[in-house]
C-alpha cells in the first residue's frame, strides 16, 4: 500500500531545488543590473545658441539655467570640449512672463573657427546620472 510520506519526501526534495535556482536567478540579474549601472552615465546637457562677437560667444539665458552656465567650466561646441570664462553678466531684462540675461563667455579656442556675428549652438553639462538614478527621477517626476 502506498504511504503518504512517500510523497512529501519527493516534494520536499524539490522545493529547496527551486528555491536555490531562483535564488542563483536572481542574484545573477542583481549584479548584472549593478554593474550595468556603474558603466554608464546618462548626461543631461542644456543647449543654447548663442552669437559670436568680438572672439566671444554672447548667450541669452533664463534666470533659471543661469547657474548651470556659471558654475561649469566646459564648453561643447560641435562635440569639441572648451574651457571658458565669463566675462560679465548683463542686467536683468523681462519679457512677457520669463527673466533673461546676456552672458558673455571667453572661450580658451586655439582650433576653433569663431567666425564673426556667426550663430553657434553650444551644450552645457547640468548633470551626470547613473541609469538607475536617472529611472528613479523618471517615477519620482523630477529630473
Amino acid at each position: 500500500m502506498l504511504d503518504i510520506r512517500d510523497y512529501l519526501l519527493e516534494y520536499k526534495r524539490k522545493i529547496p531545488n527551486l528555491i536555490l535556482i531562483w535564488t542563483v536567478f536572481l542574484v545573477f540579474i542583481i549584479t548584472f543590473i549593478l554593474i550595468i549601472n556603474k558603466s554608464f552615465k546618462i548626461t543631461n546637457y542644456y543647449l543654447v545658441k548663442g552669437i559670436v562677437k568680438d572672439n566671444k560667444l554672447n548667450l541669452v539665458v533664463s534666470l533659471d539655467r543661469k547657474d548651470s552656465i556659471i558654475k561649469n567650466n566646459y564648453i561643447y561646441i560641435d562635440e569639441n570640449k572648451y574651457k571658458y570664462k565669463v566675462e560679465s553678466i548683463s542686467d536683468i531684462v523681462q519679457e512677457n512672463n520669463n527673466f533673461y540675461q546676456q552672458i558673455i563667455l571667453d572661450i580658451d579656442v586655439k582650433d576653433a573657427n569663431l567666425i564673426e556675428n556667426n550663430v553657434i549652438e553650444s551644450k552645457f553639462i547640468v548633470s551626470k546620472k547613473t541609469i538607475l538614478e536617472y529611472i528613479y527621477n523618471l517615477i519620482k517626476g523630477g529630473f
